[in-house]
């Protein structure tokens, strides 16, 4: 049995074939935020994990984070991504009890190397 991967859950937000998620690395000690905190998409056809490369967050009611590949919107209960080069977003929930599906965590096992 695998341990505890050394993260900490901070946002997800899902939809019936994708996942966005933040997590904030537990096993990481630096002051610069890029080492610590990582944005992730997660796309359940192919259970493929793409890292987002964030470029700015503004916070708020409604939180917006900017990355190169969309921009995501949410607020605590729903949120909508679009996508660069997508013509609709997509629309998002939050979780009642966020945690990632087991596929999706050993994606991110996989992308760190953890075991």
């Amino acid at each position: 049995m695998p341990q505890t991967a050394p993260f900490s859950l901070l946002y997800v937000l899902a939809a019936d074939d994708q996942l966005m998620f933040e997590l904030k690395r537990l096993d990481v000690e630096s002051d610069e935020p890029a080492k610590k905190y990582f944005w992730f998409h997660f796309n359940y056809h192919n259970n493929q994990l793409t890292p987002l490369t964030f470029s700015s967050m503004e916070e708020g009611e409604t939180q917006r984070r900017a990355f190169a590949e969309g921009l995501l919107e949410f607020d605590t209960a729903q949120g909508t991504y679009t996508p660069q080069a997508a013509t609709e977003p997509v629309k998002l929930r939050v979780p009642p009890a966020p945690q990632l599906p087991l596929r999706a965590e050993a994606a991110v096992r996989d992308y760190f190397g953890w075991q």
